[in-house]
């Protein structure tokens, strides 16, 4: 289900907002939609995801903004005919209704650990090929721009020391591929792997420190990703560096 999670004063956005709205938004109101799997999704045991952290931001501000939390568990960006182990619809399913429907003036992509996962372990297939996963991030990105929106791509950030190795191994190919979309496209790119890690050098522990359960970022987790995101939508793009 699609959250609504803030409607205030908003000015901080840059770039004019979409000249269609959604229906109940002011032209001068910007729509944010926060598009990914689980590690988007309200969960047990946290206290406010991203999204929720960015309308609180927003609210603060005295901002105009809707941001709509448009996260789903066990989502990969294909769909339920390309890999249905979790239950659909998966992204490329509801891309339409629950983004473009919405006309945002901001999208922020954050999927990869479900499409990566190999669920038959070390040296088989992933469930949507890195391959699929770079088309379906261009099919997504290209929808948007089209609409006069700007993509944000979230990489999706690194598991816990409880995963194997081949995992995480698996996993920073789509975080590359994620990158390369992005840079190919002229969109925005937060790099998650290296947000932990700096997180990880400055106060001296372990990125577990970052995650509920090895996989889902936790409150300071989503504290830093939201940190990431709001300095990105207030400058200008810069090709982020490996």
């Amino acid at each position: 289900m699609i959250t609504l999670l803030c409607s205030v004063a908003f000015g901080m956005l840059s770039g004019m907002p979409n000249s269609t709205r959604m229906a109940g938004c002011s032209i001068d109101t910007h729509v944010v939609v926060c598009f990914g799997n689980s590690t988007t999704a309200p969960r047990k045991g946290l206290e406010m995801s991203y999204p929720e952290r960015l309308a609180e931001h927003f609210r603060e501000a005295a901002t105009s903004a809707v941001v709509f939390n448009a996260g789903r568990g066990g989502n990969h960006t294909g769909r339920t005919v390309d890999n249905g182990f979790h239950k659909g619809p998966h992204a490329s399913e509801r891309f339409d209704q629950e983004v473009i429907a919405r006309h945002p003036d901001w999208v922020i992509i954050c999927f990869g650990i479900n499409d990566a996962w190999q669920d038959q372990g070390k040296g088989t297939a992933s469930r949507i090929t890195s391959r699929d996963y770079r088309r379906n991030l261009l099919a997504f990105q290209s929808t948007i721009a089209r609409q006069g929106g700007k993509t944000i791509f979230l990489g999706p950030n690194p598991l816990g020391d409880q995963y194997p190795t081949f995992r995480m191994k698996r996993l920073r190919r789509y975080h590359r591929v994620t990158r390369r979309v992005a840079r190919s496209t002229g969109s925005f790119w937060i790099n998650t792997f290296r947000l932990f890690g700096a997180y990880e050098r400055t106060t001296g522990t372990k990125r577990d420190q970052l995650l509920l359960d090895g996989m889902h970022p936790n409150d300071t987790g989503h504290d830093i990703i939201t940190q990431a995101i709001r300095r990105m939508i207030n400058q200008p793009y810069q090709p982020d560096t490996p």
